[in-house]
């Protein structure tokens, strides 16, 4: 039996701005804004983000597989973080009034993202982010 369903919409999906995700250490204690700041940017480059701007309380993150992109805005402070789509390139983004439909990867690839930056190392308690704008430490290759 052939689908009534044309191809292009059998690879949407309904698109999903993640809501308010809360940020505590693992042992259940509160973060710094610092640490939400560098759990994002953790987080984001160990999936293959890239951090496009950051300012207080918001970064600009995209990624880019193949001929596929997607850009996202994570917006957060010292109790957590969430996620809007920003725009997409060859992810078949379509909005039709108050609903946004999207290739359904794009849905998989923010779910991980908010889930590798809860579960960042750099929530740990007593832990000190890194300056995000010092410059990078010596080599020791001489």
């Amino acid at each position: 039996m052939l689908s009534a369903v044309p191809c292009a919409y059998a690879r949407r999906a309904p698109l999903v701005d993640l809501p308010y995700t809360p940020l505590r250490t693992p042992q259940g204690g509160a973060v710094t804004l610092e640490q939400a700041q560098a759990a994002i940017i953790d987080g984001a480059r160990s999936m293959g983000w890239t951090v496009l701007s950051r300012e207080p309380g918001r970064m600009h993150l995209q990624l880019q597989l193949r001929t596929h992109s997607v850009d996202v805005a994570v917006k957060y402070d010292a109790g957590g973080f969430d996620m809007d789509y920003l725009s997409s390139a060859d992810m078949d983004y379509t909005n039709k009034g108050d609903k946004a439909f999207i290739h359904p990867n794009y849905n998989v690839w923010t779910y991980n993202l908010s889930d590798t930056i809860a579960a960042s190392p750099m929530l740990e308690a007593g832990f000190v982010p890194p300056d995000p704008n010092a410059p990078p430490p010596p080599s020791v290759l001489t």
